[in-house]
């Protein structure tokens, strides 16, 4: 019998563990190989009262697999015990993908442009300034012509 998770409610998985003939702690572990190359993940367990919590939300994160051999391994002093082995399958987790039925209008090219104009400062016309006549002040002055150019 398979074990199935739904990734919705829960990661964990919890087994009940006894342990008898031994006062050593036991240090439960769920050993899942994911590669024919020996290669495995181990999750360390939990353990509470009998009860093992393995926290498998990693495992999620990791892979995009769902199915997996597992087996949970119990080490009490120098022993290891195989208490269970089965199959692991995690459900999808629920998803809404959502795609859009309009297409986007094709953007024009932005363009920048920019022109200079370079003008030459107008020349100031001179101002000219009237000039105002000269008062001329004409005095009169009586004089003999005759001593002016006989002298």
């Amino acid at each position: 019998m398979s074990i199935k998770i739904n990734p919705d409610e829960s990661t964990e998985l919890k087994f009940q563990v006894n342990v008898v003939g031994s006062s050593d702690i036991p240090n439960p572990r769920l050993i899942i190989p994911i590669s024919e190359n020996g290669i495995s993940l181990i999750f360390e367990g939990k353990l509470d009262d009998h009860e093992v919590t393995v926290d498998i939300s990693e495992l999620l994160s990791l892979t995009d697999s769902v199915n997996f051999d597992g087996k949970l391994e119990v080490i009490v002093g120098e022993n290891i015990f195989v208490p269970w082995e089965d199959e692991i399958t995690i459900e999808q987790p629920m998803k809404v993908v959502a795609t859009s039925l309009m297409t986007e209008p094709i953007k024009e090219e932005t363009k920048v442009e920019a022109t200079v104009e370079v003008s030459k400062p107008k020349k100031k016309k001179p101002v000219k300034e009237e000039k105002k006549p000269k008062k001329v002040m004409k005095v009169k002055k009586k004089t003999k012509l005759s001593e002016k150019f006989l002298s």
